[in-house]
């Protein structure tokens, strides 16, 4: 066979390999057609060989090719390293956060929900491709499937996959559709908390359901000016729960096992009959999250206050003032909050949280016992030794008098559980649903100009959660990536120049001509 035929033989061979494997990567022709071609690049190039095989083995005696040849078994097995380094990796990963706050760790609420999925959840993000929202969404989306395999995610472009975007109905950029056992929910914002409520909305069989009760002067849920709940009302729907107004207690059931009822701002005296059903409503296995407002800011009392001695737990009257609150931009009638005794609701909470306009409560020294059994009472979060209540709102100075006021730390929120029942060895003999409560001394601090203030929005979610008994709901703050900016002096510029633009390639380059030297000596 003539010389330049064999020659063709393996340029055509070399050649069909590397359109083999360009078909195979872009999918552009069936798995036959790519081994059809594969079969055929290798047949041209054994043929190649054969012809060639006593040119090849006088070449291969030549000492420059052993020594070449030696150069190309190193790199091949340096490759050969790096694939077997990468397949254990792919099968194997592991994941290092190194960043400064931990943007690319999954809070561990996240964790623990990933955790605990029981079927598998498909999510479709629709991102612009290369936006920032794309890159939030994979990020994070990665992140999730690290930590378990039941998540399964596609990111598409709605522009270039128009079908798939109207089949979900999609309206807007940077939106993901949840997928799992028939049940949907959909997420507007790349971000932890979003995603991780949206699974957590879509595994769940059913809803917590929190009802507001209303018809006494309470702030409205759909009310979109400061002092109302309309952003209060869409930060709980995002986490999951049915929200709905009631205003009879008499159709709500204490002991229903997804119901927490929430009492926040009333503004006008409850009737007797109310206090009976609120009262009714404490003593039985209901979960009750109450905001009551001072009754020198409110202008009234609610009659709710003497119900509250039933579990111990009793009311200032005044307003608490905090000086320190200055020092942080607010009013001194906005005490500032730090401190949080241990419990659930308070468990690595470390945001401060602000309550304007709020009155402190007081509780036994010792657990009260009643008909129900024995209660216990923790204050979850406390003002400043600085502050005090304040009893007289007529002097435009505010200022501590000894015989009329209350000296700080004051409680602005407390929890209220019954003791656990345990039997012989510890064990817990009481099985079904506990009666629960929570009470906050203040309900603006929840309203649409100040939810979103600290942890303010962190800290009521948190107390909801608790009563839902939804661990797993704790808010996640979302993680900011810090921003510092490295200030160099001309002397610490100079020597950046020096080590990275002349020193480092220098020494690169010469140490390369070492070697090249060296080995022509050879």
């Amino acid at each position: 066979m003539k010389p330049l035929v064999t020659i063709a033989l393996g340029i055509v061979g070399v050649i069909l390999a590397i359109v083999g494997v360009a078909m195979k990567d872009l999918a552009l022709i069936p798995d036959w057609g790519v081994t059809g071609i594969a079969v055929l690049a290798l047949g041209c190039l054994i043929a190649f060989f054969i012809l060639h095989f006593e040119t090849l083995k006088t070449f291969s005696n030549k000492r420059s090719t052993r020594l070449g040849v030696n150069s190309v078994l190193m790199v091949l097995l340096f490759l050969g390293i790096l694939e077997f380094i990468n397949f254990l990796t792919s099968t194997h990963p592991l994941r290092i956060d190194l960043s400064e706050t931990k943007q690319f760790t999954v809070a561990p609420q996240t964790r623990s929900v990933l955790e605990h999925l029981t079927e598998p959840i498909t999510i479709t993000a629709f991102a612009k491709e290369g936006s920032k929202g794309e890159k939030q969404y994979r990020t994070l989306l990665d992140t999730y499937r690290y930590r378990t395999d039941r998540v399964a995610y596609t990111i598409a472009d709605p522009d270039k996959k128009p079908a798939l975007a109207r089949k979900y109905g999609i309206t807007k950029f940077d939106t993901a559709i949840l997928e799992s056992g028939g049940r949907m929910a959909e997420v507007t914002v790349p971000n932890e908390q979003a995603l991780t409520n949206g699974i957590i909305r879509v595994s769940r069989a059913a809803k917590t359901s929190v009802r507001f009760l209303s018809g006494h002067g309470e702030p409205g849920l759909e009310d979109a000016g400061k002092q109302g709940y309309s952003m209060l009302n869409a930060a709980i729907e995002n986490q999951g729960y049915a929200v709905s107004t009631v205003s009879i207690l008499d159709d709500v059931e204490p002991s229903d096992p997804v119901s927490v009822l929430i009492i926040a701002g009333p503004r006008r005296l409850f009737t007797d009959d109310e206090r009976a059903q609120v009262r009714k409503y404490i003593l039985n296995k209901g979960r009750l999250l109450l905001l009551l407002d001072p009754p020198l800011a409110s202008g009234t009392q609610t009659g709710l206050e003497s119900l509250l001695a039933l579990r111990g737990v009793g009311m200032g009257d005044g307003l608490i003032i905090d000086p320190e609150s200055r020092m942080s931009g607010a009013e001194s009638t906005i005490p500032l909050v730090t401190s949080y005794p241990e419990h659930v609701i308070t468990h690595k909470f470390d945001l401060a949280t602000f309550f304007p306009l709020a009155r402190s409560l007081m509780f036994e020294a010792e657990s009260v016992s009643d008909e129900q059994g024995d209660w216990d009472i923790t204050p979850l979060a406390n003002t400043n030794p600085t502050s005090w209540e304040e009893h007289d709102l007529q002097s435009s100075e505010f200022t501590f008098d000894v015989a009329t006021d209350t000296k700080g730390p004051l409680t602005v929120a407390l929890a209220v559980e019954p003791k656990k029942l345990l039997g012989h060895g510890g064990v817990e003999l009481n099985k079904q649903r506990p009666p629960a409560m929570v009470v906050i001394g203040d309900s603006d601090f929840v309203t649409n100009g100040y939810l979103n203030f600290s942890g303010n929005r962190d800290f009521f979610l948190n107390a909801l959660h608790w009563l839902a008994e939804e661990g797993d709901l704790i808010s996640i703050s979302p993680t900011v990536a810090s921003f510092e900016p490295m200030v160099l002096t001309r002397n610490q510029s100079q020597i950046l120049l020096y080590v990275q633009v002349l020193l480092l390639p220098g020494l690169v380059f010469g140490l390369g001509a070492y070697v090249w030297q060296r080995r022509r000596r050879l």
